[in-house]
């Protein structure tokens, strides 16, 4: 039941590294910038701890509707 966890953490990462790429501003803004490739670097981490339990087309199906969903949101804000 961890792996669900495990893919939580890595779309949370995936999110949030995301939104600091737009805060890098094409990292001229470096702190930005390498937080967000740590961010990444976290989300490919914990992705692949969830596909020791996950089926790859599932994780990848659940991942890309929830970012899709943050996505459509955050557009809705501006």
């Amino acid at each position: 039941m961890f792996y669900y966890f495990y893919l939580s953490l890595a779309i949370l990462f995936e999110i949030a590294a995301t939104s600091l790429l737009k805060l890098s501003q094409g990292f001229s803004k470096l702190f930005f910038g390498c937080l967000a490739l740590m961010f990444y670097g976290l989300c490919f981490f914990f992705l692949s701890l969830s596909l020791k339990g996950i089926q790859l087309n599932l994780a990848y199906a659940i991942d890309r509707k929830s970012t899709r969903l943050n996505s459509s949101h955050s557009d809705r804000s501006r």
